[in-house]
């Protein structure tokens, strides 16, 4: 059963675990890496410094995209 991603999980986690979420991140306007690092904090916290309200609908997005095979970013 595939883990599910909460807005409680830091952004470092995420990324680190499963890289393809990045796209994700990007689609929702969300700057998940700062200097080629992982940015500081939460999903969540993440999401409201950059005013996101459907926190929710972002964490599902992320879990169906760490689902599919994963695609290190060079």
């Amino acid at each position: 059963m595939p883990e599910k991603i909460t807005p409680e999980m830091t952004i470092e986690e995420v990324l680190t675990r499963w890289p393809s979420t990045a796209k994700v991140f990007v689609k929702w306007g969300l700057k998940a890496m700062v200097c080629g690092e992982p940015a500081w904090g939460t999903i969540k916290e993440l999401a409201e410094r950059s005013g996101v309200s459907d926190i929710e609908g972002l964490c599902r997005e992320l879990s169906e995209e760490a689902e599919g095979p994963q695609v290190f970013l060079k």
